[in-house]
């Protein structure tokens, strides 16, 4: 891929119901060679977060697997409406709303 993939829309920071993102402070890192801006993500809450992240299963002090989290799917949702991915669904990768959880996991 060329260019940024990031459009800084803040549609993850949006989504997240616990917060766990920042919309102010970013960092860069390395992905596949490449330079990305990236927000940084507070992992303590991320890591009880009931909305599709899950604890790292492959060692305790690991970040959290966030992608079946609400902020990934979020992104690959707008990435896909801005015409950035190269590889289509058959159908929107999102037809509705998503059902968003407190921290308690009870429906907000």
């Amino acid at each position: 891929m060329e260019g940024k993939l990031c459009d800084l829309c803040m549609e993850c920071v949006e989504s997240c119901p616990h917060g766990a993102i920042s919309k102010d402070k970013n960092s860069e890192v390395n992905i596949a060679g490449k330079k990305m801006t990236v927000a940084n993500v507070d992992f303590k809450i991320c890591n009880f977060c009931t909305n599709g992240a899950r604890p790292n299963r492959l060692h305790n002090a690991g970040k959290p697997d966030r992608l079946a989290a609400i902020c990934t799917r979020t992104c690959i949702d707008h990435l896909e409406k801005i015409g950035v991915l190269k590889i289509k669904f058959a159908t929107p990768f999102r037809r509705k709303k998503p059902q968003v959880f407190d921290i308690r996991g009870m429906p907000l």
